[in-house]
């Protein structure tokens, strides 16, 4: 109902944020958005076209065709992802995400290390010290 019901609820938070910035809806405040679950009979129903809406819009992997061309004229592209994140559905999806772009012949680095989400990346010699920043070393152009 507000943004106070909101407050300390990180997973609300998250799903409310995605609904704000692909179901926008200027006449629903207070949060002018949908849902991919709406209100119905006293309880909360999931809402199918809300719901392949929001992920048409967000999956990557569901616009990497639409872009291809565009992904192409980029210089580089590279992720990674932690083969024991938490969400396994994050490590089958960055798996699936780097063989489409292998399929549409889009250059790209993709690497999954051994190590969580996070845990890897902060740490002394850790992964933005030893791939992120060399990646951005030999690929950023700057000019004045």
């Amino acid at each position: 109902e507000s943004f106070d019901d909101l407050d300390g609820d990180t997973p609300s938070q998250i799903f409310t944020a995605m609904a704000q910035a692909f179901l926008p809806n200027p006449d629903r405040p207070p949060f002018y958005a949908d849902f991919m679950a709406e209100p119905q009979e006293g309880a909360y129903a999931p809402h199918l076209k809300n719901r392949i809406s929001l992920l048409s819009r967000f999956l990557l992997d569901r616009q990497i065709e639409a872009h291809a061309d565009n992904l192409r004229s980029l210089r580089a592209i590279k992720f990674d992802w932690g083969r024991y994140d938490t969400y396994q559905s994050h490590v089958y999806s960055n798996q699936n995400f780097t063989r489409k772009l292998d399929d549409l012949l889009i250059p790209h680095e993709a690497e999954e290390y051994t190590g969580g989400a996070f845990d890897q990346n902060w740490a002394p010699f850790g992964r933005v010290q030893t791939k992120m920043l060399p990646f951005f070393s030999r690929y950023l152009e700057f000019r004045d």
